[in-house]
């Protein structure tokens, strides 16, 4: 038994020193293994910190954009309001403007008008004046009873005043009515 047992010996001594390989090459291996482990670990948490950093700086940036363009229509906003109240202030002044050139146009015409109205009175008076002696001078060439004028103030006068028998046949054609105005105008 002695060879047996040194066999055994030696087989346990084999199997011993291929146990402690296994184990060391398990160690070795476990040692890799998280050393790997760790490297990606690092690596990952690397990569999100990197990305994280990215996002933050993403973030600041689109933060910084948007107070920007936020600002800038504000501004905008402003400078709109700003020119619409200018050119509301525009408008009144010149509505104001147009209405008072307005008024003074129609002043300026009320005169206007009012002048020629006084005018055209004047004319008509001077026309009636004419006409007047013109009836008188014919009356007193042809005899007749002269027929006073219509608007000369004289109580009862107007030729509907008058006696259709004294007016006689001419009564209805007067000169009046068949010559022209002075300026060559029509009737009053």
């Amino acid at each position: 038994m002695t060879v047996a047992t040194e066999e055994a010996g030696t087989l346990r001594e084999e199997a011993a020193a291929e146990l402690a390989e296994v184990h060391r090459r398990t160690a070795q291996l476990l040692r890799d293994q998280e050393k790997r482990q760790a490297d990606e670990w690092d690596a990952a948490g690397r990569e999100i910190a990197e990305r994280e950093a990215e996002t933050d700086r993403l973030v600041a940036e689109l933060d910084a954009r948007g107070k920007t363009a936020r600002a800038d229509s504000e501004r905008l906003y402003a400078e709109a309001e700003e020119a619409a109240r200018h050119r509301q202030e525009d408008a009144e002044d010149r509505g104001a403007g147009l209405l008072a050139q307005a008024e003074a146009e129609v002043e300026r015409i009320e005169r206007t008008t009012a002048r020629i109205l006084r005018e055209h009175d004047a004319e008509r008076e001077e026309v009636r004046t004419h006409m007047a002696h013109v009836r008188n001078s014919l009356a007193a060439l042809t005899g007749k009873t002269p027929v006073p004028d219509e608007d000369d103030g004289t109580p009862g006068g107007g030729r509907e005043a008058a006696a259709p028998e004294a007016a006689g046949p001419d009564a209805e054609d007067t000169l009046e009515t068949q010559l022209p105005r002075a300026g060559g105008g029509a009737g009053a």
